[in-house]
């Protein structure tokens, strides 16, 4: 399994108490194998900005934020953290699985896992949490201890 959230702290690495966007976006720079001159080069900044940001010298737009978060792939729920961290608005809507602007996109899922059937099907959430399962999966697996929030059929 992937992670896809750094969780380190690195004793070499001054905290930056008034800096959480920057001790965030060091964290994710280094867990992507990046320098400085890396990140700021594939974000089209110097690198001595990008040194800024992470002390905490300076602080970012949302454009700026959302291109470092480009180059360094982080996961889109993830990108509204640093937004947030850097005092910015989230630039991703989140939204509950039942609610009503998600329903065509639900059905859709759940008319593809229907059509799957009666092969197992499932749909997992990013911790692996099973949120749909179809017919043939609860045959197949019956009552499991992460039983599905939504199912099929």
């Amino acid at each position: 399994m992937v992670r896809l959230q750094p969780k380190w702290h690195d004793a070499r690495v001054p905290d930056t108490p008034g800096s959480p966007f920057g001790r965030r976006l060091r964290e994710w720079r280094r867990f992507r194998g990046l320098s400085q001159l890396a990140l700021a080069t594939g974000a089209a900044t110097t690198s001595r900005h990008v040194s800024f940001l992470e002390t905490g010298r300076s602080r970012p737009s949302s454009e700026l934020v959302l291109r470092l978060c480009e180059v360094i792939d982080v996961p889109l729920r993830q990108r509204n953290e640093l937004l947030e961290a850097a005092g910015l608005a989230p630039a991703y809507p989140h939204l509950p699985l039942d609610s009503e602007e998600l329903t065509p996109y639900l059905s859709g899922v759940e008319s593809l896992l229907d059509a799957h059937d009666p092969m197992p099907g499932l749909v997992f959430d990013a911790k692996w949490r099973v949120l749909i399962a179809n017919v043939g999966a609860r045959r197949l697996f019956g009552a499991v201890s992460s039983a599905p929030t939504w199912s099929t059929g």
